[in-house]
């Protein structure tokens, strides 16, 4: 199967067909392996998300996000790609132990729990927390067909949508709550948990505020002429903050909100925002893209200075210009969305590149799944393959939704 294309390529129906097989085989042969194996907790339900370079479980507590996040996509696996058994095992574990052991009342969820689920660590302090529970319960509302949780959904839908609403919600976690900021990751997390809270709740519950959320983030966060950069962080007049935290371009969420908008656009055949998130996609591939050694850099500042650090890697703080998995992979499929969109060869050159670049750095080929840290030129810094906010969940998304652009792609194409 192959790996590697030629930069000239050209976007036809073969190579979307081949490009779709090699993200299904990337997914469910090399991938997912370790994933579907192992992370069952089978004394205690929900899952293990704690593991070492070599899969060893390195942890024994469990988090909101985590568990969370593993539903999601275990639920995602089954309803596209593979429809085994032991993926309904999984989902069905991961639901039980979230609602039975993480839901704190009123539509708040806790933090982080032990590991048999008895004793609440860490309350529910934090907001984009409870939007990944409100995501994990639709998906598995949508894979099950079982509604029993759809009164939960509703209680959580209502209050995160409160909470995000006002600025003065302070269990925000990770992030540190100052007064007078709005902050981009909270309503890039609300698009995209929209979309699956829209096939339970209803487009009449939840459509108009997915689109409120959708223009915060395009034309808010996201300023024009000198302005047009899209910042983590801006004033509640939508101003720019001064100061460090300010100037910050953070690019794995920017790709990560464009694709998320972008969906939902093209759903709506919504002309006027598919240019906008193409337009804030081009600033950003430039600042980001590295074109020395490919691949996008971890955080960038705007003003040329060099970003400060924002996160760690257990205890190792990242540079700004290291490669980071989930931000490369958020951009892989970014950029094939792009390009089946645009059917532009300068877009399609832009996704082949990159596809090169994470297949030959990212890829472990030893241990599975994908290298979680890089320099700046490739060598590896960090393998650990699950932690607080590392599970199965952004480079399997990416690569799953990779693989289901490509085989869209090539249906339409033979279809017309």
């Amino acid at each position: 199967m192959k790996r590697y294309y030629s930069e000239n390529e050209v976007l036809s129906d073969s190579i979307s067909n081949e490009l779709a097989a090699f993200y299904r085989h990337h997914l469910l042969q090399e991938i997912l392996p370790h994933w579907k194996e192992l992370s069952l907790d089978e004394t205690y339900g929900g899952y293990e998300t704690n593991f070492d370079e070599n899969w060893a479980i390195s942890g024994d507590t469990k988090n909101v996000w985590a568990q969370s996040r593993n539903l999601i996509m275990f639920s995602l696996i089954y309803q596209y790609a593979e429809q085994d058994a032991r993926w309904m095992e999984l989902i069905s574990s991961g639901r039980d132990f979230l609602v039975n052991h993480f839901y704190a009342g009123n539509g708040l969820w806790n933090y982080r729990v032990s590991n048999d689920g008895l004793i609440v660590l860490e309350g529910p302090i934090s907001l984009l927390g409870d939007m990944f529970a409100m995501e994990a319960l639709s998906r598995y509302v949508i894979v099950s067909g079982d509604q029993q949780d759809i009164p939960l959904i509703q209680a959580t839908y209502q209050t995160v949508k409160t909470h995000l609403l006002n600025p003065d919600y302070q269990n925000i976690m990770p992030h540190i709550w100052q007064p007078g900021l709005e902050r981009h990751s909270h309503y890039m997390l609300m698009v995209n948990a929209l979309e699956s809270v829209e096939q339970v709740l209803g487009r009449e519950t939840v459509h108009h505020f997915l689109m409120e959320c959708i223009d915060k983030i395009l034309y808010f966060f996201c300023g024009t002429g000198r302005d047009s950069y899209l910042f983590e962080y801006r004033n509640l007049d939508a101003s720019i903050v001064h100061g460090d935290s300010g100037h910050l371009i953070n690019p794995g969420h920017i790709f990560e909100s464009m694709w998320f908008c972008l969906r939902v656009c093209l759903a709506e055949n919504d002309e006027r925002r598919i240019r906008r998130i193409l337009e804030i996609t081009d600033r950003t591939f430039d600042m980001a893209i590295d074109r020395k050694y490919g691949g996008f850099f971890h955080l960038l500042d705007c003003t040329g200075k060099a970003a400060f650090v924002q996160a760690d890697i257990r205890n190792r703080q990242l540079n700004w210009n290291d490669k980071v998995d989930w931000v490369n992979a958020e951009a892989l499929y970014l950029l094939a969305l792009i390009a089946v969109t645009t059917k532009e060869s300068d877009d399609f050159k832009k996704f082949i590149l990159h596809h090169n670049y994470c297949q030959k750095y990212f890829y472990d080929r030893v241990n599975g799944d994908w290298t979680a840290t890089l320099s700046q030129c490739g060598t590896p810094l960090s393998n650990i393959k699950g932690m607080k906010h590392r599970c199965a969940f952004h480079v399997p998304r990416s690569v799953l939704d990779t693989y289901l652009v490509f085989e869209t792609f090539s249906k339409l194409s033979n279809e017309e």
